[in-house]
């Protein structure tokens, strides 16, 4: 039968290389759409463990209504739980609190000023919102460029005593990076329930720049009224320290070849009470990068699925030519060996 097989390749030898060139090019392609595939895992891979994804821990409002103010009451207990887990990279949490500036005057305007009534403003004439960050540079209103550091250096963690400032407070009351000024807790603060009396100095680290998109009742919701603090800062306002504080909530960042929602479920099954808090997964960070791989992906299993048909197709058309006539050689053969 071998002797027979080769026989006929030998004898036909046309038929042979077209059946040869076809199966050539079908391993030709389907290799190349493989290749493109192994490329692109590779590519996926190590770009996406180069960058991060992240989530937010943050209070149930449904039945969590957090602080007297409306802030959020998260543990640090909590969040060093999910820190210690090993399945998160890197993390920032917040402490949202108010202070007055001693000795400074802060930013108004006639909208602020029409909203406010006059005890408000007296009570609160001098008051800043302090937003206390383990690590300024994460924060999210510097991540989404709505806050711009135009001059020092960003928190740390092991940051004491250090404030970031607006431009414009900085220019109203004559302040550069370097200068010390003085911050105190306010007794009419909600939030302020230990009425803490505390007069911290600080000094400034960093200023940024950045403004309101929307309207603003109050002087204390302009951005130009914002000063980011280190955490022991913030906490010592409400008089507490990094462990006793409550947190307006956390952001945890995670390596982008990790699988996201996977690692939340992973994370709620720690000892945390759930029903208090949720988890909030962030937009992506990299929706043109993923839609990119995404489309390299979809033209090597085209490409492969494509090659596999058409050489299929072009093969089965071949044999069944080749069969016909096979089949009219031998009933030729067969009519005149009757002669």
């Amino acid at each position: 039968m071998i002797k027979n097989a080769l026989a006929y390749v030998t004898r036909k030898r046309l038929k042979s290389l077209i059946i040869l060139l076809v199966i050539t090019a079908m391993a030709t392609l389907s290799m190349i759409g493989l290749s493109i595939k192994d490329a692109t895992n590779r590519a996926a891979a190590k770009t996406f463990g180069n960058i991060t994804n992240s989530f937010t821990m943050e209070i149930n409002r449904q039945v969590n209504s957090g602080t007297p103010r409306g802030g959020g009451n998260i543990r640090n207990e909590d969040i060093n739980k999910i820190v210690k887990s090993g399945h998160v990279k890197d993390y920032v949490k917040r402490i949202g609190a108010v202070a007055d500036l001693v000795g400074c005057d802060i930013i108004r305007t006639e909208a602020t000023n029409r909203n406010e009534d006059e005890e408000r403003i007296e009570k609160f004439k001098s008051t800043v919102m302090v937003t206390g960050v383990n690590d300024s540079s994460k924060e999210t209103k510097f991540v989404s460029g709505a806050f711009r550091l135009v001059d020092g250096k960003h928190l740390e963690k092991n940051d004491k005593n250090k404030v970031l400032i607006h431009k414009e407070l900085a220019e109203k009351n004559n302040l550069k990076v370097g200068d010390k000024i003085k911050i105190k807790s306010n007794q009419y603060d909600a939030d302020n329930e230990k009425q803490a009396d505390e007069t911290i100095e600080v000094e400034i680290k960093g200023i940024f720049d950045g403004h309101n998109k929307g309207g603003v009742s109050a002087a204390v919701e302009l951005y130009e009224n914002n000063i980011i603090s280190d955490i022991d800062t913030a906490a010592k306002l409400y008089g507490n320290t990094e462990q006793t504080a409550v947190y307006q909530d956390a952001t945890f960042f995670v390596n982008g070849n990790k699988n996201i929602d996977d690692v939340m479920k992973k994370l709620q099954r720690l000892d945390i009470n759930w029903k208090s808090y949720n988890l909030i997964k962030s937009s992506s960070n990299y929706p043109g990068l993923q839609q990119s791989i995404s489309g390299i992906y979809g033209i090597a299993d085209k490409l492969l699925m494509g090659s596999l048909i058409f050489s299929g197709l072009v093969l089965t058309l071949l044999l069944f030519l080749w069969i016909n006539a096979r089949r009219k050689e031998i009933r030729n053969n067969a009519f005149y060996g009757n002669f």
